[in-house]
């Protein structure tokens, strides 16, 4: 499944931000080779790795119930 390009933090397009992308995001945290692997989806700035930068945007987004599936 690919994130809607609306809500990209919601990593499981079910419409909401919630403990589900949570358990996606946290698995990817600390990934430096994003730009080698599909599976890395928690890379919000496109910037290769998944750090507190991606973290930050996740954030910001927590507990939203407003995104498109």
């Amino acid at each position: 499944m690919s994130a809607s390009s609306d809500c990209p933090e919601c990593l499981d397009c079910d419409g909401d931000v919630d403990g589900s992308d949570l358990a996606v995001f946290a698995a990817d945290f600390s990934w430096t080779d994003c730009a080698s692997t599909p599976e890395c989806e928690g890379d919000f700035d496109d910037d290769g790795d998944v750090d507190g930068s991606d973290l930050a945007v996740f954030a910001a987004d927590f507990g939203r119930t407003d995104c498109p599936h």
